[in-house]
C-alpha cells in the first residue's frame, strides 16, 4: 500500500475478518444510523479518583491493540486495519450533582441518543470514548462508546477486568502489572488457513432446498417514523427466579445446554407466527476456536452471525427435537469462522434475499461479577464499585434476541421501530416465556402441545372472548337445535337428495331409532364412531344418531386410499363403523366393528323414534376431522359439541341463513366446510341439497343450483371459475373457501 501518513505512529497492519468486512460494508452503507455504535454504561458509586479512572482506561487501551485500531479502505485493494503505537482517548465530564434525579434520568438518555448518532470516523482512532458524569457526592455513571467493528462482547469482562487491576493500583500509587494477551492478529493468520471448501460443502448441504425467507411475526412492512423518533428500540423479559432455575435443572437433566433451550423456544415461535415448519434465523456464535492457544483472552471481534436452519414439526417429540437443534449446533462449531456473504452465496436462495431477518445471541458472560474482579480482598464499602452495567446496541436486523442467563434469566429483542411496535414485541416476549414454561412443564410431550398462551391466557380466549351466544343456546348441542326445528316444523323439508327428501320430523324420527340402537350397541358419550358414507340421505342420518346417542363422529371419505383410512381409523380411536356393504372392503383390515345402513337397517328399524334423553353435554366430544395432511401425517382435530353451537350460531348470522333457505351441501365430509353446511341449516330449519358426484362442477352444478332455487354455497375458487355465466336469481351467498384464490 502507498505510504500513510504518520507511518512512524502505526504499528502493524493486518486484513479484515469477515464480520468485519460485513460490518464496515454496513457502517458506511448507512451513515448516521449509529448502526454498530455499541454503549457500555455501569454506576460508579464510592470514593472515585477520576484522574486513576482515566489513567487505567489509557493503560488498558495500550494493553490491547484492538483499542488503538481504525480501517482503511480508500485506495487500497481491499480493505485492511491497522494499529496505532498511541492515541488520545477522548473523556469527558460532566457535572450532573444539580439536577433532579428525573432529570439526570431524561439527560442521561439524550446524551446517548446524541453520541450514537454522532458515530465514528473509521479512519480516525481511536474508535471509542469515554464519559463520566456525577449525580452525587460519590456517585457516577458512566458511559463507554465503541464500534462494535473493534471488539464483541466476549472481550469487554477481559477489558473491564484489566480496567479494575490498573484502577485499583493507581488509586493507590502503584504500578498495575497485567498478564499479556495474545494478539489478535494470530486469530487472522489462523483464519486465513482454514480451508473454505469443506465449509461451502457443509453450507450447501445445510442450506440445501431453503429457498424462501422465513416470514417474521406480525412484520407492518416498514412505514414512515414521525420526526425525532426512535428508530430503533428495546423490550426485555425477566424470567421467574423459579422458571429460570426449572430450565437450567430441565437442561442438566437433559443434558442440554441453555442456549440450546432458548435457541429452540425462538425456533417454536417463529414457526407458530409464520405458519411454516422450516424456519431460519441467524445464530451469533462465539468465533473463538478453541484450538487456538489463548484465544479465550484475546480482545477482538471474533464472533459470526450464521444462519441455523430448524424443521419444527408439530407432531415431533420434544426431547428427541431439542437434541437434534443441540446437534446442529455442535455441527455448526466447526464452520463458525464462514463468511456470512459467502454462505448467502452458497444456499439456494435468490440473489439479493437475505438469509434471515431476526438473530439469537446467547451472551454467557457476567458482566458485573467481572467488572469487580481484580481485588483481593473485596472492594470496601469506600473503594470503587461497579453495577447495574448495561449494554445497547443496534444491529442491522429488523428482531435481535439477546439472552442473558442468570439467576433470573433476561432476554431482550432489540428491533427496528419501522417494522415492530413496542407492543407487537412485548407480546412476543410474552409468548416466548410460555414456550419455555411449556417445554419445562412435560419434558415427553410433542410439540404441538406447547401453547403460546399461558392458562390464563388460554382461559381467556377460549372462554371468556368466546360467551358471544345467549346462555340457553350456548349450553345446547347441535341435535336439541335441530330436535326444535323438528317439534316447531315437521312437515317441512330438511333433506333432499335428487328424487328423495326427508321431513325434518322424517329426519328426527330416523336419527332417532338409529341413536337408540348405538346405545344398545355400546355408544355414549366420547365414543368415537366413523362414518364411511357416500353422499346420501343415510349420511345426515348417521350424524344426527351419532350425535343423539352421546358419542362423537368421526367422518371418512371413501375416496380416500384404504391406508389412509385405516391410518385415521387406527388415530381416532375408532369403536364403531357406520358403512354401506360396498365399501367394507375398503377397511376390512380395520379391528372396528361395523353397521352397514344399507343391509342393516331393520336392526333399528324397531326401535323408538321418540326423541332420546341424557345424551351428550356441551363440553363432550362431538366430531373429530383429520388435516388434510398436506405437510405431512394428517392430525385428528377434536372438536367439542359447545364449538360446534358457537359454529352454527356465527355462521347463521354471518349468511343470514333462514327457515326458508336453500342450502347446498358441496364438500365432502371429511372436511370442515361440510360441518358449518349442515349444521347452520339443520340448527334453523332450512333445507340441505346433496348432490351426487355428477353434480359438482361446470354445467350441471349450475342447472341444479337454478333448478333448487339455492340461496347459500360454499365452493372452491376454481369450481367458481368453472361455473357457466348465467343467471341464478335465487343465490343470495356465495362463500369461496377451501384453496388459495
Amino acid at each position: 500500500m502507498k505510504r500513510y501518513p504518520d507511518m512512524d505512529n502505526i504499528e502493524d497492519f493486518y486484513p479484515l475478518s469477515p464480520l468485519q468486512e460485513g460490518m464496515l460494508f454496513h457502517t458506511l452503507y448507512a451513515p448516521g444510523t449509529g448502526i454498530y455504535v455499541n454503549h457500555l454504561s455501569c454506576a460508579l458509586s464510592g470514593r472515585l479518583d477520576v484522574s486513576a479512572f482515566e489513567r487505567a482506561w489509557q493503560r488498558v487501551v495500550q494493553q490491547h491493540a484492538a483499542l488503538r485500531t481504525f480501517f482503511i479502505w480508500k485506495n487500497v485493494k481491499s480493505p485492511v486495519q491497522a494499529v496505532r503505537r498511541c492515541v488520545e482517548l477522548p473523556f469527558e465530564q460532566q457535572d450532573w450533582r444539580g439536577l433532579a434525579a428525573a432529570e439526570q434520568e431524561a439527560r442521561f438518555e439524550r446524551f446517548k441518543q446524541a453520541d450514537r448518532a454522532g458515530g465514528f470516523e473509521l479512519s480516525k482512532p481511536p474508535l471509542m470514548r469515554l464519559a463520566l458524569m456525577q449525580l452525587g457526592a460519590d456517585n457516577y455513571q458512566f458511559v463507554w462508546s465503541y464500534h462494535h467493528l473493534l471488539l464483541d462482547g466476549w472481550s469487554i469482562p477481559l477489558i473491564f477486568k484489566d480496567l479494575l487491576i490498573c484502577y485499583r493500583a493507581f488509586s493507590k500509587g502503584q504500578e498495575a502489572h497485567l498478564t499479556s494477551s495474545r494478539p489478535f492478529r494470530e486469530y487472522l493468520m489462523w483464519l486465513r488457513q482454514r480451508d473454505m471448501s469443506k465449509a461451502e460443502a457443509f453450507w450447501r448441504q445445510t442450506l440445501k432446498g431453503f429457498n424462501a425467507l422465513t416470514p417474521l411475526p406480525l412484520d407492518r412492512l416498514g412505514g414512515e417514523l414521525p420526526e425525532g423518533a426512535k428508530t430503533h428500540d428495546k423490550q426485555q423479559l425477566r424470567l421467574s427466579a423459579e422458571l429460570s432455575a426449572s430450565l437450567q435443572l430441565f437442561a442438566r437433566q437433559h443434558q442440554l445446554t441453555l442456549n440450546t433451550l432458548l435457541q429452540a423456544a425462538w425456533a417454536l415461535l417463529l414457526s407458530r407466527y409464520s405458519g411454516e415448519e422450516e424456519v431460519v434465523y441467524g445464530a451469533v456464535v462465539s468465533g473463538r476456536p478453541s484450538e487456538l492457544h489463548g484465544v479465550e483472552t484475546m480482545v477482538g471481534a471474533f464472533i459470526n452471525t450464521l444462519p441455523m436452519r430448524v424443521h419444527v414439526a408439530s407432531d415431533a417429540p420434544l426431547l428427541p427435537w431439542l437434541k437434534e437443534l443441540q446437534q446442529q449446533q455442535l455441527a455448526m462449531i466447526e464452520y463458525e469462522y464462514s463468511p456470512l456473504q459467502q454462505v448467502q452465496g452458497w444456499s439456494d436462495l435468490p440473489r439479493g434475499v437475505p438469509l434471515f431477518e431476526s438473530g439469537f445471541a446467547f451472551e454467557n458472560y457476567p458482566m458485573d461479577a467481572t467488572a469487580n474482579e481484580g481485588a483481593v480482598p473485596p472492594p470496601s464499602r469506600q473503594e470503587l464499585k461497579v453495577s447495574n452495567m448495561r449494554t445497547a446496541q443496534q444491529a442491522n436486523f429488523p428482531l435481535n434476541v439477546l439472552a442473558m442467563p442468570g439467576q433470573r434469566i433476561g432476554i431482550h429483542i432489540l428491533h427496528d421501530c419501522s417494522r415492530y411496535e413496542a407492543a407487537t414485541v412485548e407480546r412476543l416476549l410474552d409468548n416466548l416465556g410460555n414456550i419455555l414454561e411449556g417445554i419445562v412443564s412435560r419434558p415427553v410431550q410433542r410439540l404441538s402441545s406447547i401453547s403460546l398462551l399461558n392458562q390464563a391466557q388460554r382461559r381467556q380466549t377460549l372462554t371468556e372472548w368466546n360467551q358471544t351466544l345467549d346462555a340457553s343456546v350456548a349450553r345446547r348441542c347441535l341435535h336439541e337445535l335441530f330436535e326444535e326445528q323438528a317439534r316447531k316444523r315437521p312437515e317441512a323439508v330438511a333433506l333432499v337428495l335428487e328424487g328423495e327428501r326427508l321431513s325434518y320430523g322424517e329426519l328426527n324420527a330416523r336419527a332417532n331409532r338409529l341413536a337408540r340402537y348405538l346405545r344398545r350397541r355400546g355408544v355414549g358419550a366420547e365414543v368415537r364412531v366413523g362414518i364411511l358414507l357416500e353422499r346420501s340421505l343415510e349420511m345426515v342420518i348417521g350424524i344426527l344418531g351419532v350425535l343423539k346417542a352421546g358419542g362423537a363422529y368421526v367422518p371418512l371419505d371413501p375416496e380416500y386410499p384404504a391406508q389412509r383410512l385405516s391410518m385415521m381409523m387406527e388415530d381416532a380411536e375408532v369403536w364403531l363403523l357406520l358403512t354401506q356393504e360396498k365399501l367394507k372392503a375398503r377397511v376390512e383390515a380395520s379391528s372396528a366393528e361395523m353397521l352397514c345402513l344399507d343391509a342393516d337397517w331393520k336392526q333399528s328399524a324397531e326401535e323408538s323414534a321418540e326423541n332420546l334423553e341424557d345424551g351428550a353435554e356441551a363440553n363432550n366430544l362431538a366430531y373429530i376431522i383429520f388435516t388434510s395432511g398436506s405437510t405431512g401425517r394428517p392430525k385428528g382435530v377434536l372438536v367439542a359439541h359447545s364449538g360446534l353451537n358457537n359454529l352454527a350460531q356465527t355462521q347463521i348470522r354471518a349468511f343470514d341463513v333462514r327457515p326458508e333457505s336453500r342450502v347446498f351441501q358441496f364438500a365432502s365430509l371429511s372436511f370442515d366446510a361440510s360441518v358449518w353446511e349442515i349444521v347452520m341449516t339443520l340448527a334453523t330449519g332450512a333445507t340441505l341439497y346433496l348432490g351426487s358426484k355428477e353434480h359438482l362442477f361446470g354445467q350441471p352444478l349450475a342447472d341444479l343450483l337454478r333448478r333448487h332455487s339455492i340461496t347459500h354455497i360454499t365452493i372452491p375458487p376454481s369450481v367458481l371459475a368453472a361455473l357457466p355465466s348465467t343467471e341464478l336469481p335465487a343465490l343470495k351467498t356465495i362463500v369461496v373457501a377451501g384453496e388459495a384464490c
